[in-house]
């Protein structure tokens, strides 16, 4: 499985970067910081059942598992992963734009495989525990995974997500945070510095499970399996690279929605062949 999630992860770059090129908006460095994460989750296995249960032919699923995008910057690279897996046409993809119904600027739940129209940052894991706790209420065992990046959790709605899970002792809840360390225009620990996270989470309930190159899909996959087998909700922190696979723009904070020039797009091309 790592050879064919591996041969998946250099296309898939080399496919987004020429998407985004086309499309011209979303936030590249931020989409490559959590692509592999999303090949782990969408195309990963376990004894060679997928990790993540769905039927992109039947979106509303009863028995599905929930996905929500909380870091919808990264949007573009979520429409891609579910063009990849199926729920719609990959001729689509080079059609959004601010106004189009199929695949708009902002997540919508009219679009198959959303599962929230979070906009704003923090939100995302606020709707991903909504989702749970009605799961919960009903005894269904539909798991839940809400992806995060690190500078959301400086949000108090973040928190008190955490809060509901805590006091409901929601188990089927799992926490993917795409921790780069880099904010928009900042490093991280250069505005609301919150760590030690890992010890945070804990004291929330949360089983914490540290990947630490987030850009491993065997690593990836294996974090998941744990959070998906285990017995309490989990957080899985994966230290990522932001702009990962562009040298030009990795760990850089100046490049987010910012196009390429066509020398810059060349050597980005370059380097993902």
């Amino acid at each position: 499985m790592p050879d064919r999630l591996n041969q998946l992860k250099t296309r898939f770059r080399q496919e987004l970067l020429e998407l985004y090129s086309q499309v011209k908006w979303g936030d590249l460095p931020s989409m490559f910081s959590c692509l592999d994460i999303l090949i782990g989750l969408y195309f990963g296995q376990d004894n060679d059942l997928p990790l993540f249960k769905h039927h992109p032919l039947e979106p509303s699923w009863s028995e599905r598992d929930y996905f929500i995008l909380s870091k919808t910057q990264a949007l573009l690279a979520h429409y891609f992963i579910l063009a990849k897996r199926g729920y719609f046409e990959e001729s689509e993809l080079t059609k959004t734009h601010y106004f189009n119904p199929t695949l708009p600027y902002h997540p919508s739940i009219k679009t198959k495989g959303v599962n929230s129209a979070a906009r704003i940052a923090g939100t995302g894991s606020a709707i991903a525990a909504g989702i749970a706790f009605q799961l919960h209420q009903t005894e269904q065992k539909n798991h839940v995974f809400c992806l995060c990046g690190d500078s959301e959790i400086q949000q108090g709605l973040f928190w008190e997500s955490l809060m509901l899970i805590q006091h409901h002792q929601i188990k089927n809840f799992t926490l993917l945070i795409d921790y780069n360390e880099l904010q928009m225009n900042s490093q991280l620990r250069a505005s609301i510095n919150y760590l030690p996270l890992g010890e945070k989470l804990g004291k929330f309930g949360f089983r914490v499970i540290p990947v630490a190159n987030g850009h491993n899909l065997s690593e990836i996959v294996a974090a998941i399996t744990k959070a998906k087998e285990s017995t309490g909700p989990c957080a899985l922190i994966f230290h990522t690279t932001k702009g990962k696979g562009i040298s030009f723009f990795e760990n850089r904070t100046s490049y987010s929605y910012q196009q390429f020039s066509p020398t810059e797009l060349t050597t980005a091309q370059n380097e993902l062949s």
